[in-house]
């Protein structure tokens, strides 16, 4: 008996013990249910389930944040309003009162929200980091003034001029107020150091020429002898503004002040070429070689000299034989100064090159490139001369040295070289096609296909194609065949007629149009461009259809451009842009649009 009362009384323990645990039960499985639905996206079903809680439960924390969350999401800030004004009442906290400020400045009662974040300054202490937070909320509401006053209010109670000026700079700039944007940017610059931010905002603010001349006069009014932090960022303002003098001035001042001995000079001539202001980038260049004792920077300085002439005057309208070879004294310098460097390899292809294409001296040229291939065999500058000579030889119709200088080049290891090794069997399969082996052609043509990601797989799966086209089309492609291996060995005249005859036989619409695109290329490079436009019009017929539309357009725009005529060329360009969208061609179309509308500085 004694042992059935004490059980009897354990029961009764327990089930006191659990009866809030019960209790509560319901209320968890509502929040549950709630959050559930929240997260699926329905936040009506679950706004009201908070909302059931919190009526049931006012001091419940979860329910209170759930409903803030779900209404807002709503945009149902009026239901909210009378909720967060109960809470505020009830906990009296500065967060209480942010909150109500933000649902207050959302309903359009700015006053209202004004005081409301007054009052959670004053419960957070009324210090500087009470004020920030306060500014934090308003920024986020969007409340841009206000959030500067606060940020100000805020710096003013410390001791620190320049805190919060990344808040600020951002808030300035969002207002218009370009002037104490540009001075805040340079305050938060100073302090955390943070360059590309500083250009980030400082180049929102240079959007306007108002803004340029504000930032260009803070900069300016500096000290005579400026931190190296602001003098990189003064060097960056020149730059974007073009003027590159100045610019190179403030470079070659930092260099001295780093004791970097042309380091930074030579990386300022580098983005000078990149950018087309050459004679600032040869300035840069001779500022390294008058100063640096390091042989390898000098090297890097006397290559890139060169190499900035060459970019200068092949990008220019004159560009006589004097230039030329004035650039190919250049080069000459480093190979007799430095003959087994990694730069005389490529001085010597730039030679090559020159003597080639601008003086046209073919003995010279091959000289260079034959020197080229034997002493630094392997490398890729010795790979694109290989496929350079072997070129000459097949404009000579010397076939059969052409051919075995490729397979030396093919029996190479070098991993730099396999984009010229591929594109070496691609031109011994044009050999062999043009001397009727095309079994030989395909299986060259098909290993190069086969590779992922080789640069010369869609030249080879192009042959390919051609090769299939034959069964159904052989006429056409045995003359496109022809006229290919005649543009090859340096005869345009003929190689024209056989495009305009492939294009006369082809069946194929597509074959058709690219013999008429291969016989206008030839008349353009024969000058011949009375020739060359009929046969461009009629593709330009079937655009956007065309593939070769967009390069039609651009051999168009070359033959404007040499006849003067600026607004066809300009015409072109834009049907280019608005007809092919997707083009290889965009790029390039766009600088050249710029250039030849003034645009560019």
């Amino acid at each position: 008996m004694p042992r059935l009362r004490h059980v009897t009384l354990m029961m009764v323990v327990l089930a006191t013990l659990c009866m809030p645990a019960l209790a509560q039960d319901p209320t968890k499985d509502k929040l549950r249910l709630a959050a559930t639905y929240e997260r699926t996206g329905d936040m009506r079903s679950a706004a009201r389930i908070y909302l059931e809680v919190l009526e049931a439960r006012a001091s419940d924390i979860a329910a209170y944040e759930g409903v803030v969350r779900t209404l807002t999401a709503l945009g149902q800030f009026t239901s909210l309003l009378p909720i967060v004004q109960q809470h505020d009442e009830r906990v009296a906290t500065a967060e209480s009162s942010i909150r109500l400020a933000e649902v207050l400045w959302k309903l359009g009662r700015q006053d209202d929200a004004g005081t409301a974040w007054d009052n959670a300054a004053d419960r957070a202490g009324g210090d500087a980091d009470a004020w920030a937070e306060v500014a934090a909320s308003q920024a986020g509401s969007v409340a841009n003034a206000r959030a500067a006053a606060s940020f100000r209010k805020a710096r003013s109670l410390g001791d620190d001029e320049g805190a919060y000026a990344s808040q600020l700079c951002a808030l300035y700039i969002a207002l218009g107020y370009l002037e104490q944007g540009a001075a805040e940017a340079l305050k938060d610059y100073d302090a955390s150091g943070e360059l590309l931010r500083a250009q980030g905002r400082m180049g929102a603010i240079m959007a306007s020429a108002k803004g340029r001349t504000i930032l260009r006069d803070l900069l300016l009014t500096d000290d005579e002898t400026p931190s190296i932090e602001r003098s990189r960022l003064r060097q960056w303002y020149f730059r974007e503004m073009r003027d590159w003098p100045t610019a190179l001035s403030i470079t070659i001042d930092i260099d001295k002040r780093t004791k970097a001995l042309g380091q930074e000079a030579l990386n300022f001539g580098d983005a000078a070429r990149k950018e087309g202001a050459y004679d600032v980038a040869l300035q840069a260049y001779e500022y390294v070689l008058s100063i640096a004792p390091n042989e390898q920077r000098r090297l890097t300085a006397i290559y890139s000299y060169a190499r900035t002439l060459d970019v200068k005057f092949r990008s220019g309208k004159a560009f006589d034989r004097d230039d030329a070879q004035r650039i190919i004294d250049r080069y000459a310098a480093i190979v007799r100064d430095y003959p087994t460097n990694w730069y005389a390899s490529n001085a010597l292809y730039q030679m090559a090159l020159l003597e080639l294409d601008v003086l046209k001296n073919i003995d010279a040229g091959r000289d260079h490139l034959q020197r080229l291939t034997n002493q630094f065999a392997g490398s890729p500058a010795a790979a694109e001369g290989a496929i350079r000579l072997a070129q000459l030889y097949i404009g000579l119709e010397k076939f059969d040295i052409a051919d075995q200088m490729l397979r030396t080049l093919q029996r190479t290891t070098s991993s730099e070289t396999q984009p010229q090794r591929d594109l070496a069997m691609v031109i011994r399969g044009d050999l062999a096609a043009w001397r009727d082996r095309l079994d030989s052609a395909q299986m060259l043509y098909a290993e190069v296909a086969a590779k992922p990601g080789s640069t010369a797989a869609n030249d080879a799966l192009d042959r390919l194609l051609l090769l299939q086209l034959a069964e159904q089309d052989s006429v056409a492609v045995a003359e496109l065949r022809s006229a290919d291996k005649l543009r090859a060995t340096n005869k345009p005249d003929l190689a024209a007629q056989a495009y305009v005859r492939a294009a006369a036989n082809a069946r194929d619409a597509e074959l058709r149009d690219r013999c008429r695109f291969a016989a206008a290329e030839q008349y353009v490079a024969m000058n011949q461009d009375s020739a060359a436009l009929p046969i461009l019009e009629s593709l330009l017929v079937d655009i956007p259809d065309s593939i070769f539309g967009d390069r039609a357009l651009w051999l168009k725009a070359d033959i404007a451009v040499r006849r003067k005529d600026t607004s066809a060329a300009i015409d072109a360009l834009t049907i280019l842009l608005v007809q092919y969208p997707r083009s290889i061609l965009l790029p390039d179309a766009r600088e050249r649009l710029r250039s030849l509308r003034g645009d560019t500085q």
